[in-house]
């Protein structure tokens, strides 16, 4: 009596299995479709919700990488990252110099993410001959003028060796455009004024013009009660 039973099953469970796998197959198509749905909704969430500026990311085991984009989701950092390096070769060298590929990083792996806005700033065309470091000279004070790229944001400094404080004075508003260079000296906070030895609150409106070889620039400088006094330098021969 049970063999008759089990043998009566069995044609049953076939066509189960066998109504089963039609229907899979009939709705295979409509699985791919919302498949692929899901892929370009979550690629479209990932291009406009991340995080766009450049971003340094430090992992425990001493290595890290640059992404163009990230996102966090649950324990994981979505991201298009460079290939992975020593933090010490990292740093040193540019964003820009890298390719991006789609990654998936778990956050236990991850020791810190650092943003950085200037990391998608358009490369400077400056004539290299018009960085470095120059002699300057502005109403009977000498000092060292500074002229650098950080970040591929133009940068200077002025120290007078013979006024105030002999304070190192980061320069503001630095600009060249052709051969003509262009920033402002300012102290306009208690805080300026006690670093730097200055007696009155001051800005200082500079324009100058480079030499064919970059190793002089003289221009005027205009100050907050519209004198003007010119003023020059001339680079600093290398040692």
């Amino acid at each position: 009596m049970e063999e008759q039973e089990i043998q009566t099953e069995k044609p049953k469970e076939k066509k189960i299995l066998a109504s089963f796998l039609y229907n899979l197959k009939k709705s295979l198509p409509c699985i791919a479709l919302t498949s692929a749905i899901l892929a370009v909704l979550l690629a479209l969430y990932f291009l406009l919700c991340a995080a766009a500026p450049g971003a340094l990311v430090k992992k425990y085991d001493g290595k890290g990488f640059y992404t163009k984009r990230i996102l966090i989701m649950g324990n994981n950092l979505l991201a298009f990252a460079s290939r992975e390096m020593s933090l010490k070769k990292l740093e040193k060298s540019d964003f820009n110099d890298f390719n991006f590929s789609p990654a998936i990083y778990s956050l236990d792996h991850i020791a810190s993410i650092e943003f950085d806005k200037e990391a998608f700033l358009p490369k400077l065309k400056i004539k290299k001959s018009y960085l470095g470091t120059y002699k300057i000279k502005l109403q009977g004070h000498r000092g060292t003028l500074r002229l650098y790229i950080k970040k591929r944001r133009l940068k200077g400094y002025v120290k007078f060796h013979t006024w105030g404080k002999r304070a190192y004075e980061p320069l503001k508003r630095v600009s060249i455009k052709g051969n003509r260079i262009f920033f402002i000296r300012s102290a306009n906070s208690s805080k300026e004024i006690r670093r730097i030895g200055a007696n009155i609150f001051f800005t200082q409106t500079f324009n100058g013009k480079f030499s064919p070889s970059g190793k002089t620039v003289k221009g005027y400088m205009k100050n907050n009660r519209g004198e003007r006094h010119i003023w020059e330098a001339k680079k600093k021969r290398k040692r």
